[in-house]
């Protein structure tokens, strides 16, 4: 097994293990939503990227199906979003009041 087949692989254990942590029962709904439609877009964008060449995966997990990443399209990004939208500050500081518009 190669070094990226190694990172792929930590990379689903790590966040089959945080979805759980770091979802609350409460919002489940709104983070199963959340990661769909996020889904959506890496995945539609992805294969659309893959198949003018703009850019190209090395290592796929279903090579014979599609030039894209399954895990960065199915699971790591989306889980990143899902994160980041239901932990966002609800208040604002000072510090992001600078740099908005």
């Amino acid at each position: 097994m190669t070094v990226d087949r190694t990172i792929l692989i930590t990379v689903w254990v790590v966040c089959l293990i945080i979805i759980p942590l770091t979802v609350p029962k409460k919002r489940a709904r709104e983070a199963a939503l959340l990661f769909l439609c996020n889904q959506t877009i890496t995945w539609t964008l992805s294969v659309l990227f893959v198949e003018m060449n703009l850019y190209v995966n090395p290592i796929r997990e279903f090579p014979f199906a599609t030039g894209s990443n399954f895990t960065n399209n199915y699971l790591f990004f989306p889980l990143l979003s899902v994160i980041f939208n239901l932990y966002y500050p609800k208040t604002s500081h000072l510090s992001l009041n600078c740099f908005t518009i």
